[in-house]
């Protein structure tokens, strides 16, 4: 019955109207956020348990710009044996990238532009979230010759690249398993992995469950 007399009012006043009148606004509120893609500036410290020398990171010092993208990704074709975080190995080696029509700081979503760019090289990035969980932000969608892993750091609003030299070290937190291993890219932050026992893999995939190292 309350059903029925719900529909029956709604009816009489479809029909009659609801002899209410519009008699002002009293209030309009809008609120607008400004969208800040995700982009890597100048330098950030490394977290206290990221700093070990087994979690192969390289954190370039890049104090006085904005290119820690840059600096990373030429870390990642060449590594200077000596001092490697140090900016002055790759000021002299810019023209090795082409970073046309790329502005810095470099966003994530820019890095497709930079594979075209860079025909033989290929990116991922990852992130860390709050409770340090290690997050895929962008997974390359073709292993090149040259493949970089780049992790990409938050404080506040500032962002900053960071190469990781051995996904292996850097994901070896998630397994107590001591030999080397393959790990998937897209199933991160699940531990999905294929062990490495006999030699080099002759194929390498980033898609789910193929495994990925560098």
């Amino acid at each position: 019955m309350a059903i029925l007399s719900c529909v029956n009012s709604y009816d009489k006043a479809q029909v009659e109207g609801s002899k209410l009148l519009f008699e002002r606004v009293d209030k309009i509120e809008l609120r607008v956020a400004k969208y800040s893609p995700l982009k890597g500036s100048s330098f950030l410290p490394l977290p206290k348990w990221l700093r070990l020398p087994c979690k192969g990171l390289i954190n370039i010092q890049n104090y006085a710009d904005n290119r820690c993208f840059l600096w990373s990704c030429l870390a990642g074709v060449s590594l200077p044996k000596i001092h490697p975080e140090r900016v002055s190995h790759y000021k002299s080696r810019q023209k090795e990238l082409n970073m046309k029509n790329i502005k810095y700081p470099v966003k994530v979503k820019d890095v497709d532009k930079f594979e075209k760019q860079n025909k033989g090289i290929s990116v991922s990035v990852f992130g860390l979230e709050e409770d340090d969980t290690i997050v895929p932000l962008r997974v390359t969608p073709k292993l090149k010759t040259r493949h970089i892993n780049l992790l990409l750091l938050q404080d506040g609003d500032d962002y900053h690249y960071v190469l990781i030299k051995n996904i292996s070290r850097f994901l070896s937190h998630l397994t107590t398993r001591k030999k080397r291993l393959f790990w998937c890219e897209n199933c991160l932050p699940v531990t999905c992995l294929c062990f490495l026992q006999n030699g080099w893999r002759t194929t390498r995939s980033v898609t789910c469950c193929s495994g990925s190292d560098k």
